[in-house]
């Protein structure tokens, strides 16, 4: 029976730091989408100049799940950040408020910021890996020890 109690807690363990690393990579997903569909939407402004609904339209058949139409307007949707999250939606407020070249000057800045945000959460994603897994280790190394 002690074996099973000690089995089911490192279990636990170990679930809690893979729930934390998963939590992490959706974050690093969100963003890498982001930035792919930022470049998507520089695209069609240069080729197609779409409007607001036919660029959600466009984005949605291409696999990008980061944003919603809501009230005629695109919003964030994902697991962002309060900082991302707001670049994020100023971004796609001021699409098609200005000519082709603004919203193209516009494109490219959000995309280094982005790219930047990207950046920095796959060093987070990186460390916080590494912790949750060294930690979760020492966890059930601890209690096989306090059990045996």
């Amino acid at each position: 029976m002690k074996f099973v109690l000690v089995f089911v807690i490192c279990f636990a363990i170990i679930g809690a730091a893979t729930r934390e690393v998963k939590k992490q990579k959706q974050k690093t997903n969100c963003l890498d989408q982001t930035v792919r569909l930022i470049s998507f939407v520089s695209n069609d402004l240069h080729y197609r100049k779409s409007d607001c609904d036919s660029l959600y339209e466009a984005a949605l058949l291409q696999g990008f799940s980061c944003i919603k139409a809501m009230n005629g307007e695109l919003l964030p949707e994902g697991c962002y950040d309060d900082n991302v999250r707001s670049d994020f939606a100023v971004f796609l407020k001021s699409i098609g408020t200005t000519d082709t070249d603004g919203q193209l000057k516009l494109c490219e800045e959000y995309y280094q910021r982005m790219s930047d945000y990207l950046e920095a959460q796959r060093d987070v994603e990186k460390n916080k890996t590494q912790v949750d897994f060294a930690v979760s280790l020492l966890g059930a190394f601890c209690v096989v020890v306090l059990f045996v």
